[in-house]
């Protein structure tokens, strides 16, 4: 099947779009939509939108985000999901929860993916009461719900709680079993208390078996941030958990090496 010129066009301004907004100049993405405008380009979708709203979430662009909102609902595209949820995280990633809950509440029918962006949402704006509420609200969860609200208990400092929702999901009733994403969410709180008495034996258990994951994950992040040493105390403690004291050892002396120290306070994970 062929693609019509027309289209081919906007195809290759979306993807224009979508580079300059992932880059490190993403203010390019809204010179790039003026241009469009300029040419009248037919085929402004979905993803022309996203990838706007997606370049609004860099701090220099986003006292832009309300004219790009103005701009969809003049398009029609306000009432597409996928635009939706891309308003909302960018509503919520520079702080305005409020507006976030306006599209989220406005959303005649919602679905996985909008609910787990406003789990997030409520997560890192401290209201972690309200993403539970929603949490026990929807009829399906994916993984990712689980995980978002496992990683809002735990950026609220309510490690409890988060043990509690990570011990169900290791139930065989819960079809959604924890990933690489679930146990990034709790690696901060499991470095610290792999054998804490209030974790329960199966939590303790199943952190044991998952040595191999975190060790996997923290191993790339190392890989990716060199110059960090929290990532190296964090991979040398996972290590000293699960009895592996030569490979905590090797961990500490190439921080040594480098010459790296963690900074007091400070995490990647959180």
């Amino acid at each position: 099947m062929s693609i019509s010129e027309s289209r081919l066009d906007a195809i290759i301004w979306n993807s224009l779009l979508g580079a300059y907004a992932r880059s490190n100049t993403p203010q390019a993405a809204l010179i790039i939509y003026k241009q469009m405008q300029n040419l009248s380009c037919p085929h402004r979708d979905r993803f022309t939108y996203s990838f706007l709203l997606k370049a609004c979430t860099d701090p220099s662009l986003r006292d832009k985000k309300g004219e790009i909102h103005c701009h969809i609902i003049k398009t029609g595209f306000h009432s597409q999901i996928y635009v939706r949820t891309s308003l909302l995280v960018v509503y919520s990633t520079s702080g305005c929860l409020s507006d976030a809950c306006k599209v989220f509440n406005e959303m005649p029918k919602k679905n996985v993916v909008i609910c787990n962006a406003m789990i997030t949402g409520y997560g890192k704006h401290g209201k972690i009461d309200d993403a539970r509420k929603l949490f026990d609200e929807m009829m399906k969860r994916s993984v990712v719900s689980w995980s978002a609200m496992i990683d809002g208990y735990i950026t609220n400092n309510r490690t409890r709680e988060a043990f509690a929702l990570f011990r169900f999901m290791l139930m065989e009733e819960n079809e959604n079993k924890p990933n690489e994403i679930t146990i990034l969410s709790i690696l901060p709180a499991l470095q610290h208390g792999l054998g804490a008495s209030h974790i329960g034996d199966s939590i303790h258990a199943f952190a044991r078996k998952m040595v191999g994951l975190a060790e996997r994950v923290m191993e790339r992040v190392v890989e990716l941030e060199r110059e960090f040493g929290g990532d190296y105390v964090l991979l040398s403690n996972i290590y000293a958990g699960a009895g592996r004291w030569s490979d905590a050892e090797k961990v500490r002396r190439s921080m040594e090496e480098r010459n790296l120290m963690k900074t007091l306070g400070s995490s990647n994970l959180l």
